[in-house]
């Protein structure tokens, strides 16, 4: 896969935002809160599957963030705030708290090898793939059930 380019990432970040306004003029059925964490979905979606060495780095600003928001556990995750909003939670096809990160290394979860390293790290990429897809399959139910443009086509997606 290529990198993008800063035009192509605005552009696509631009148009995102776009088709989230557009959804929230066009559909009565979803509230405003409704509509604005089906954009908070969308956008979280887009930076894991865009900068998954954060997540799977511990020591990054960003690794707490997307953590807490996928585990269930954690008062900010998304499913307590679909949940309090009416719509129903996202079904994970991952333990999220077990997913590998940096530390197994040197928590003694894999040996202490850099093969091992690489194992670990192509096991969690793995991982947010798995997770890309349950977001993206919740957001297409969505977009069925309510007449919305939330889940990513993969128009744009660079092969």
């Amino acid at each position: 896969m290529g990198a993008l380019t800063k035009e192509q990432y605005e552009y696509r970040r631009e148009s995102a935002t776009q088709r989230c306004i557009d959804n929230k003029e066009n559909c009565n059925s979803l509230s405003d809160e409704q509509h604005d964490l089906m954009s908070e979905i969308c956008s979280m979606r887009h930076e894991i599957h865009s900068n998954q060495d954060s997540l799977y780095n511990t020591e990054s600003g960003s690794f707490k963030k997307y953590f807490d928001w996928l585990n269930d556990e954690s008062d900010e995750c998304i499913n307590g705030k679909l949940k309090n909003s009416g719509l129903p939670i996202m079904e994970w096809s991952i333990d999220i708290i077990c997913m590998p990160c940096d530390n197994d290394r040197y928590e003694g979860v894999i040996d202490n090898t850099d093969e091992a390293e690489e194992e670990n790290r192509d096991e969690f990429y793995e991982q947010c793939n798995v997770i890309n897809n349950d977001i993206e399959n919740y957001l297409r139910n969505i977009d069925d059930k309510h007449g919305t443009n939330y889940c990513p086509s993969g128009f744009l997606r660079i092969q």
